[in-house]
């Protein structure tokens, strides 16, 4: 089988990755794709409907996180200019559209590049706001992902990103929570390779992530890997703008904190002075 796309699902619950698979079925039976499954629990997986496909396997992890999961999976993928696509257990694809998305990217003979972001035109986040104003300027693609980056933000999840196998190296576990921030920084301020920003969405996380939950130490992770890159390149002007966005996006953070603080606790406060 020449694949084209490897998808990693990586979980422990079987009914969970079973709704991850059901999600992905229209695409399943694509020749051109390779389905890597790491698991804990992979005994469970073996009763699922879909093991006896010939584009899925099961791979055991020891369930030493996730960074450490997605390199396990990594270690199974095929052909070097292939893309890699990311997708925990508890994300879902894309309803509609997925399988022509997918179909024309692996059958498309057109320049095709070493990152693909899918940026969600569909919600109004900051991401997209930002994403809207850099198109009617006509910045660059690769442009507007650096100054992404730059202001620690990351413009796609990463069941939102497809990156080249070549270029993909194994995810750096001494970052427990930006270890896929630190990968996409390297390979665009140090290696300069060819981005692409598509406004759509192929899947969803049915659930937030680990840095959704440690939002401090995320955004504190992705100051000291960019400012290591930096260091490394002498981008002086672009260290001292890392340094204003640490600090701005602290203080948002501590505001929305102190926000939802007064709101969950301003209730209780006044029912007991009543």
């Amino acid at each position: 089988m020449k694949s084209f796309l490897n998808i990693i699902i990586i979980g422990e619950e079987f009914e969970v990755i079973s709704k991850t698979l059901k999600s992905i079925k229209d695409i399943l039976d694509l020749e051109e794709i390779k389905i890597i499954i790491v698991t804990p629990k992979k005994s469970n997986l073996e009763k699922n409907i879909f093991a006896n496909k010939r584009n899925i396997y099961l791979f055991n992890d020891k369930g030493d996180g996730v960074y450490q999961a997605m390199n396990i999976g990594l270690s199974f993928t095929d052909f070097n200019f292939s893309y890699i696509w990311f997708l925990n257990s508890g994300d879902f694809g894309k309803k509609y559209g997925l399988k022509a998305r997918i179909y024309s990217l692996l059958k498309s003979n057109k320049f095709k590049p070493d990152i693909i972001f899918y940026i969600n035109k569909d919600k109004l986040t900051v991401v997209n706001i930002i994403h809207g104003i850099f198109k009617k300027i006509r910045l660059k693609d690769h442009t507007q992902i650096k100054i992404f980056m730059n202001l620690l933000i990351f413009p796609a999840s990463h069941q939102n990103i497809f990156i080249k196998k070549n270029i993909h190296k194994k995810f750096d576990i001494t970052y427990k929570y930006s270890s896929d921030f630190n990968l996409i920084a390297e390979i665009i301020f140090l290696k300069n390779k060819a981005i692409k920003i598509e406004e759509s969405s192929i899947a969803k996380n049915s659930k937030g992530g680990i840095t959704d939950i440690n939002r401090y130490q995320t955004i504190l992770e992705r100051f000291f890997i960019l400012r290591k890159i930096f260091k490394y390149k002498k981008y002086k002007f672009l260290s001292f703008l890392l340094g204003i966005s640490f600090v701005f996006r602290i203080f948002i953070l501590f505001f929305v904190s102190s926000i939802k603080f007064l709101k969950n606790n301003s209730f209780k406060i006044i029912k007991n002075k009543l």
